[in-house]
């Protein structure tokens, strides 16, 4: 006697890669030491059910079931054959409630788990070819509970969130491999956290839009190498992040501005080296030409307009100790968008 939607859904994906690795020769390419072919299938079945508890309150209910399988078939025999192939078989469930307080704002709870399985890349075995025995999906049980609201001029989220995960991926390298990123289960991690998130139309022309996270993320139990990563902070993830654009928009022409910052992060898991924080600033400005059923926008921007120096990657527990890849310095940009 409930008003429910039932949603039943099944998914089929494959892929096959050629993939071959050679020495690297001052630039020069050296003998090949990598041939296999790799195929990776996956299917997989849903059904959720979302139903109406009353003139208020919503729930949603689902369950998942997927079945991957990867193989490696090994092409180059000289150092015997390290074929090989992984099966993942996993079952998972949700659940999430909503309740709206007024015909703006909603309340709501989320419950989830999850896998996430290593890609073929990611199964690169530092021993050799063929896959990393050792290397296993992540598991990983989210909660989540926020509100939420929107008006015509305003919209915004608050969540608070958990997530307690088993076999984290984490990447790393080998010394005396360099450019070449391996990945290895990390015991338990949590990840806690809130993101907000805002869009403001002040008046026909001005638009304030913006978000900010702060996310404390932990190993809980995790050994590697013969070292103790308990306790420390995920790599690579800073502890804050904000981004907020100012736009104007009238008639035909439209600019913004928007400022990037991020705080410090740590490049490896002992987090003995720190990555300082920056913040960056870009600006765009723009013109939408209308001719009949076609549209053409040209627009020019900087990025970084202030030239700060930054880490635009880092190379995650490299192992000979090259962590940070610079960002460009002030970048002048222009192009044209055109729809027809």
């Amino acid at each position: 006697g409930l008003d429910q939607r039932l949603t039943l859904g099944a998914e089929l994906e494959a892929q096959r890669d050629e993939r071959s690795r050679h020495d690297n020769l001052f630039g020069a390419r050296g003998a090949r030491t990598l041939h296999q072919q790799e195929q990776a299938r996956s299917a997989g079945a849903f059904l959720q059910n979302e139903l109406n508890l009353g003139e208020r309150l919503r729930a949603s209910v689902g369950v998942r079931q997927d079945h991957l399988r990867l193989d490696v078939d090994d092409r180059r025999l000289d150092d015997g054959d390290l074929s090989g192939s992984r099966k993942l078989d996993e079952t998972h469930y949700s659940a999430a409630l909503g309740y709206r307080l007024d015909p703006h704002q909603q309340l709501y709870a989320r419950l989830a788990s999850s896998f996430e399985s290593p890609t073929i890349n990611e199964l690169a075995n530092p021993a050799g070819g063929g896959f990393n025995p050792a290397l296993g999906a992540a598991q990983a049980l989210n909660r989540e509970i926020g509100i939420k609201g929107e008006w015509p001029a305003l919209r915004y989220e608050l969540a608070l969130f958990r997530i307690d995960l088993e076999d984290e991926l984490v990447p790393y390298s080998v010394a005396g491999q360099s450019g070449r990123t391996y990945y290895r289960n990390a015991g338990r991690s949590r990840r806690e956290g809130v993101e907000l998130g805002l869009h403001w139309q002040i008046d026909p022309h001005w638009r304030l839009s913006g978000a900010w996270s702060y996310s404390d993320f932990r190993f809980r139990d995790y050994q590697a190498s013969g070292q103790d990563y308990s306790g420390n902070a995920l790599a690579g993830v800073p502890r804050q992040r904000l981004f907020g654009e100012l736009a104007y928009e009238k008639a035909r022409w439209y600019a913004a501005a928007n400022l990037d910052a991020r705080s410090h992060a740590y490049a490896e898991d002992a987090n003995r080296v720190r990555v300082a924080g920056n913040a960056l600033v870009n600006l765009r400005l723009g013109l939408r030409i209308d001719a009949g059923a076609q549209r053409l926008e040209p627009w020019i921007g900087i990025d970084n307009l202030f030239g700060r120096e930054h880490f635009d990657n880092l190379r995650l527990n490299d192992a000979n100790g090259r962590f940070f890849e610079p960002g460009p310095g002030r970048t002048l940009l222009a192009g044209v968008r055109a729809e027809f």
